[in-house]
């Protein structure tokens, strides 16, 4: 069976102290961590911080907000 956990706004607790949950979640044989996006923090910045500080759990995100696309925009990633 794999087992994920999940963290959101890591500044109730602080960033160490979910780190080190994340890296007692790693060594118990946790398969997976998910971020998720919350107001002011965003998803790849948290997953980045955990993938310095891990070395085997799987990381994953629900939706990431990446920036307003506008339709005029999409023109300019097709060339």
């Amino acid at each position: 069976m794999k087992l994920t956990i999940g963290v959101g706004d890591y500044r109730k607790i602080g960033i160490e102290e979910t780190i080190e949950y994340i890296q007692f979640a790693e060594k118990i044989g946790i398969d997976s961590v998910s971020s998720a996006e919350a107001w002011s923090t965003d998803a790849v910045t948290c997953l980045a911080f955990i993938a310095a500080r891990t070395s085997k759990i799987k990381l994953g995100s629900g939706v990431m907000q990446v920036g307003p696309i506008f339709l005029k925009d999409l023109d300019s990633f097709t060339k």
